[in-house]
C-alpha cells in the first residue's frame, strides 16, 4: 500500500487465491481499479514505494509461493526478481539491463535526497539474509557498493525520515533491537553517538512511514517483543 501524492489517492495491491487486485482510496471510499494491462502475479513479501520524481509506484520481488520469513529464518519460497511500475494507466513490467538477485521481505523506500528508490537486504530462497543495497533510477538497477548495510538483514522497515533513510527492526544476526540511519555514505547506528532514551523492541515485518506535517517517522507493529507498540523517530 502506498500514497500517490500527485493523484491524491492511496494505492493498495492485494493478492488472494492466486489473483492480484489493485484498489484506490480517495479519502472517502475504496474503488477497484480495473486492470488495463497485465498485473503482477500473486505474491507475498514484496515491497513497493512511491517514486515522486517519476510519479509512479515501484515494486520489486516477493515470494511467489508460501512465504514465512519469520524469526526462524525460513526461506522465501520461489523468490522473484521482477520490477513493476504502476500509474493510473495500469501496471507495467520493466525489463532493466541489470536485475538484483531474487528476494522477499526486503527494505524498500524512495530516497528523496537522491531521487532514487533504495532496496536493502531481504531473504533469498535458502532463507539466507542478504546484506546488499541497490538503487532504482527509473530505468535500471545498480548495486551501491559504497553504501553497505552493516549486517545482513531482512523483514525490516525502511523509510525516509525527512533527511535520510531510516531502517528499523528486522531479522538480523544479533536479534537485538536494531535502528540504522543512512549518513550519505553508509548506514550507521544513530544511537551510538547521540544516545537514545528508548529503543523499540525487536520486531519483524513492522511498518514505518514518514509524517511530513510533524516531521517524524511513525513505526508500528510487526511480530516480536512488542507487536502492538507505536514508536516515533524525531
Amino acid at each position: 500500500m502506498d500514497f500517490d501524492a500527485v493523484r491524491g489517492q492511496v494505492v493498495l495491491v492485494t493478492t488472494r487465491a492466486g489473483d492480484t487486485t489493485t484498489w484506490g482510496y480517495d479519502g472517502a471510499s475504496w474503488k477497484k481499479i480495473s486492470p488495463v494491462s497485465a498485473e503482477p502475479i500473486a505474491r507475498c513479501g514484496a515491497r513497493a514505494d512511491y517514486d515522486s520524481v517519476r510519479q509512479q509506484v515501484v515494486m520489486f520481488g516477493g515470494c511467489a509461493d508460501d512465504c514465512d520469513g519469520g524469526s526462524d529464518g525460513a526461506a522465501c519460497a520461489n523468490p522473484l526478481d521482477d520490477t513493476w511500475t504502476w500509474t493510473p494507466d495500469g501496471w507495467r513490467q520493466v525489463s532493466p539491463a541489470t536485475t538484483p538477485p531474487p528476494r522477499g521481505h526486503h527494505g524498500f523506500a524512495f530516497d528523496r535526497s537522491r531521487g532514487r528508490v533504495a532496496m536493502t537486504g531481504g531473504f533469498d530462497a535458502s532463507g539466507t539474509r542478504l546484506g546488499d543495497m541497490w538503487e532504482w533510477n527509473g530505468t535500471d538497477w545498480a548495486e551501491v557498493a559504497t553504501m553497505p548495510v552493516p549486517a545482513p538483514i531482512a523483514s525490516h522497515a525502511l523509510t525516509w525520515d525527512g533527511e535520510a533513510l531510516l531502517s528499523a527492526g528486522g531479522n538480523h544476526r544479533t536479534g537485538a533491537p536494531f535502528t540504522l540511519r543512512h549518513n550519505g555514505q553508509r548506514f550507521v547506528d544513530p544511537c551510538d553517538n547521540n544516545g537514545c532514551t528508548a529503543v523499540p523492541g525487536s520486531s519483524e515485518e513492522g511498518s514505518a512511514v514518514y509524517d511530513p506535517i510533524r516531521n517524524q517517522v511513525i513505526a508500528f507493529g510487526g511480530f516480536g517483543s512488542a507487536p502492538r507498540s507505536t514508536w516515533r523517530w524525531m
